[in-house]
């Protein structure tokens, strides 16, 4: 496996004000393949200021010559009539542009908050030991690659593959180095929902591939449909506010002052929060109830909280919160927590699925449910 370097390449290299600044190469002189030339004017005209071309010039130099090589960057130069510092700095800062040689093959685990949730750094550190020893294999992590709805995922050659578990890891650098069809069941593109996607794209639409709605152990009205429905058509659920808006994270309980929310939105939407209100009255049984199962469990109220929202099998990943450092620790501990069972069907005693206690919670309301649209 080629070594990852620890730092940004070029950091221990020191300017020389007294030397000659670089120039644009010289056309007469400089040799630049027919069809290199031609993918990055195609690029430039694409743009109305030619500088802008330089990530797509210097990722087609980088697919003829395998890195970013002086070479390669002399010729893009070249063309873009820039200097070969310029494009220098481009891709030393892009993680995706290689200015040391690397393998041919690049695998890139995204290690951002929905991976990470589902065990990216595990498939991470998988991979790296399958290619351990290959010197044809490049592999890195990447912060984000933009496919929350595949987590956890990584990009093979550019080429997207996901949900994938660490032991899928050797069996894909084994057929990529045989030259075979890797993980041919995890390619993105050869997704059914793939296909129907391209067929709405040739509609001119585009379809939906993720869905962003409140899910909590008070706020279940969404396991009626809208679950349901992402898995059945491979869309992604990337849900929020898996503290039901701090009424899990044990700031509203029985015989303690009711605090107001904390921010002003929520202060907002009093009839969230209102202890006055028969519903928030129910949401308050029904946190005390959790609670006792959460502390008989041997967790506190809001690892369980996050943990339920994490074990429905149609949930991508869920959007937290947290204002501080402490409240940060006190939720990423939930991303490892495993809950039986009998805790689940405990939660469904409390709060039977598909419920939502407090309507308000549901964060839309049909315009159909409006008094104008049910009455002639």
């Amino acid at each position: 496996m080629t070594p990852v370097p620890e730092r940004a390449s070029g950091w221990d290299r020191a300017t020389d004000p007294e030397k000659t600044p670089a120039l644009i190469p010289d056309p007469a002189s400089t040799e630049v393949p027919a069809e290199l030339r031609a993918t990055i004017e195609a690029a430039m005209a694409l743009y109305p200021e030619r500088h802008s071309a330089a990530i797509p010039a210097l990722h087609a130099a980088q697919q003829l010559h395998g890195w970013c090589s002086p070479e390669a960057i002399e010729q893009v130069a070249c063309v873009m009539r820039v200097t070969p510092a310029y494009l220098d700095s481009v891709a030393s800062f892009y993680d995706l542009l290689h200015t040391e040689p690397v393998g041919s093959h690049k695998v890139a685990v995204c290690t951002n908050i929905s991976c990470w949730m589902r065990g990216g750094d595990e498939l991470l550190d998988a991979f790296r030991a399958a290619a351990d020893g290959q010197e044809d294999v490049f592999v890195t992590g990447f912060e984000c690659l933009g496919a929350c709805d595949i987590a956890p995922m990584a990009s093979i050659d550019e080429r997207y593959f996901g949900p994938l578990e660490p032991a899928e890891a050797q069996g894909a650098i084994d057929q990529l180095l045989a030259g075979e069809d890797v993980l041919p069941g995890k390619a993105l593109e050869k997704r059914q929902l793939v296909r129907e996607a391209a067929n709405l794209r040739e509609r001119v639409r585009e379809r939906f591939v993720s869905e962003q709605p409140p899910y909590s152990i008070l706020t279940r009205g969404i396991e009626v449909d809208v679950l349901p429905t992402c898995a059945r058509y491979g869309m992604g659920v990337i849900s929020y506010s898996p503290l039901a808006g701090g009424w899990l994270s044990g700031r509203y309980r029985e015989g303690s002052e009711a605090a107001p929310p904390a921010s002003a939105a929520r202060r907002q939407l009093a009839n969230r929060f209102d202890l006055s209100l028969s519903a928030n009255q129910r949401k308050l049984d029904a946190v005390e109830q959790v609670a006792k199962v959460a502390a008989e469990a041997g967790m506190t109220l809001i690892e369980l909280a996050i943990a339920f929202v994490l074990r429905h099998p149609a949930v991508t990943s869920a959007i937290i919160g947290p204002r501080t450092m402490e409240h940060l620790e006190s939720q990423l501990a939930a991303a490892v927590v495993e809950l039986s069972d009998e805790v689940l069907d405990r939660i469904d005693e409390i709060v039977p699925p598909g419920t939502t206690i407090n309507p308000a919670d549901g964060g839309w309301v049909s315009p159909a449910l409006e008094a104008a649209a049910r009455r002639r």
